[in-house]
């Protein structure tokens, strides 16, 4: 009966976090770390905001990830010879994201991506791919 309800406690929070952080974990439950503190001290954080959450099991950097633009670095066109003027198309930002409605511009001299809803996620370091549909417009790499 113990290890009954251990695994639906563990279920229910598991598709609580899933719920609350937009993840897919299969098994959120990976119990307390230690880990020693010149270890900590040594890991060159910056942030505004640094919590952490023992009930979601999350820790949290910085400000809500959820954003909407961010610039594009090392771009390379497909579809069109380059960018002269705004164009609407998706983007994706992750190989499990659908690909979202956005502008992509250029911005002081560099090109920009503004979705029309606000994504998680959006990583400097990850691709980023414009899409027409099933035509690849372009794409390259987040910078910020």
């Amino acid at each position: 009966m113990l290890l009954y309800r251990h695994e639906l406690g563990n279920k229910l929070l598991t598709t609580f976090s899933n719920l609350v952080t937009n993840l897919n974990l299969s098994d959120m439950e990976t119990c307390y770390k230690a880990v020693r503190t010149p270890l900590l001290k040594s890991i060159p954080l910056e942030s505004n905001d640094f919590r952490i959450e023992p009930e979601l099991n999350r820790v949290v950097i910085g400000d809500d990830p959820m954003k909407s633009r961010f610039t594009v670095r090392d771009h390379n066109w497909i579809a069109v010879e380059k960018l002269a003027e705004p164009i609407r198309c998706n983007v994706q930002i992750r190989n499990r994201f659908e690909p979202k409605p956005a502008t992509v511009s250029l911005v002081d001299g560099q090109v920009t991506v503004e979705f029309d809803e606000p994504q998680r996620a959006i990583t400097p370091g990850q691709g980023a791919v414009f899409y027409w549909d099933d035509v690849v417009v372009g794409g390259g790499w987040i910078a910020a």
